[in-house]
């Protein structure tokens, strides 16, 4: 099966969209007249602040001069600034609303280690602010006996599961909070309260020896050089 790489997946929509809507969008009230190439462009560059210009045109099927004079245009920079936060919101909600397998969560943390510095953080610090309060909350009710909402359970499943993976590919100052305070609530109350499953420290060691952040670059790399290859040759200006 393939790796799961939620930024990559969001690519594909975003290009379809933009490339078939039926009235030019707007940003800010400023209609965007970017071709579908430079709009391709604007999302692998506000999506890969670690790879270098070479192979973000590269990846777009550009020339490396062509991708720097884009990237002077104020229509291309505010068109970057949205596709950060819009990806950001929509990740964020992503992870809140849906379950994945361990293997997926692992895929999910591995390609966001990777993405550009500021949308990275700007994704994380909302998430993980939300992570730790309900996590506080809980572990608070625990320890006085209190009724833990299954919905709260659910959601901390869910986000314990991502930060838990994000941790081996990105480590953060939060990793003793993790590992010391969530870790033990997770195993020992919410994986037996909402799945009644095996704890997951093994699955997950098996997955992230089996597949290294290394082969998952490179997978990621392979897919996103094929997303201008999805579209028609005609419809790629």
């Amino acid at each position: 099966m393939e790796p799961l790489f939620l930024y990559e997946r969001w690519i594909k929509k975003k290009m379809f969209e933009y490339m078939t809507i039926s009235c030019p969008p707007q940003l800010r009230g400023r209609i965007l007249t970017l071709t579908p190439r430079e709009y391709g462009a604007v999302l692998l560059q506000a999506y890969l602040g670690k790879v270098n210009l070479k192979q973000i045109a590269d990846f777009g099927k550009l020339r490396t001069g062509q991708l720097v004079e884009w990237r002077r245009q104020p229509e291309f920079l505010l068109a970057m600034d949205w596709s950060k936060d819009a990806f950001s919101k929509e990740f964020q909600e992503t992870i809140i609303l849906n379950d994945y397998t361990v293997t997926e969560y692992h895929e999910i943390a591995a390609e966001f280690s990777l993405l550009e510095e500021s949308l990275r953080v700007s994704t994380r610090i909302p998430l993980y602010h939300r992570f730790k309060s309900l996590g506080q909350k809980l572990i608070s009710k625990k320890k006085y006996n209190l009724e833990m909402d299954r919905y709260d359970l659910v959601l901390f499943k869910r986000l314990f599961a991502f930060f838990y993976s994000l941790e081996h590919h990105w480590p953060s100052p939060a990793s003793r909070r993790i590992e010391e305070d969530f870790k033990p609530f997770a195993e020992d109350t919410v994986w037996p309260a909402v799945t009644g499953e095996t704890w997951i420290d093994a699955e997950l060691k098996q997955v992230q020896h089996s597949e290294p952040l290394s082969e998952l670059l490179d997978s990621l790399s392979k897919r996103l050089k094929s997303i201008f290859e999805y579209f028609p040759a005609e419809m790629i200006r």
